[in-house]
């Protein structure tokens, strides 16, 4: 959606199975490209909030303005920020000098994360074990996303009076649109069967709402 107008620039309808964001950094770039476009922010809701979008957007150089997830994950505990990131050496350091260096990648709801563990051995004995990480596990890890600090800029984006505004076109525009094709412009519904015949009666609809909008903006 082009939120200064309301006009619907892409329709991309595709299989149940692929998640709603998967395509929406490469639908940018083919707008972009169609349209000849010079877009510089956009929103999206929380569903979009993930690493490789957020690196999508840096790479176009678009500003995202993107409802954050809430992680009740290692990365967001209170003792997280008693341990010491070490760069050079891509380990952590815990209250109790001890090392957390990198094991595995891990993957959830479209981010990735680098998961850092101590050892079992440095944990058995430490005072601060159980305020650390509890009675049950038998050693400290933190996860860490990928690009966290994109993660990161997005948060402190949410803080700005822009987020507020590009949110709120947000939901006027794309989830009011989406409802009024729904209700108003057959779009409630299927009727045929397999994308590329989908795909027509998905810009069909577009086509009846942009035209109604056109018409109101030369007027």
């Amino acid at each position: 959606m082009d939120a200064e107008n309301g006009i619907i620039v892409d329709i991309h309808p595709s299989a149940g199975n692929i998640n709603d964001c998967e395509p929406f950094v490469e639908r940018l770039k083919v707008v972009q490209e169609k349209f000849d476009l010079d877009i510089k922010n956009v929103g999206a809701d929380r569903g979009y909030d993930t690493t490789p979008i957020h690196h999508g957007l840096k790479t176009l150089e678009i500003t995202g303005y993107i409802s954050p997830i809430l992680y009740d994950t290692a990365f967001k505990t209170t003792s997280y920020r008693e341990f010491t990131y070490n760069n050079e050496t891509d380990t952590y350091t815990c209250q109790n000098q001890k090392e957390l260096t990198f094991t595995h990648l891990n993957s959830k709801d479209e981010n990735y994360y680098k998961i850092y563990s101590a050892k079992a051995k440095d944990c058995k004995a430490c005072p601060f074990r159980e305020k650390c990480f509890g009675k049950t596990a038998n050693k400290r890890t933190i996860s860490r996303p990928i690009a966290h600090e994109l993660l990161e800029a997005n948060i402190e984006r949410t803080k700005t009076k822009e987020y507020k505004q590009i949110q709120k076109l947000r939901r006027v525009w794309c989830e009011g649109t989406f409802g009024t094709m729904k209700s108003k412009h057959n779009l409630f519904k299927t009727y045929k069967r397999g994308i590329e015949k989908i795909l027509e009666q998905c810009l069909f609809s577009a086509l009846a709402i942009n035209l109604k909008r056109m018409i109101k903006v030369m007027n």
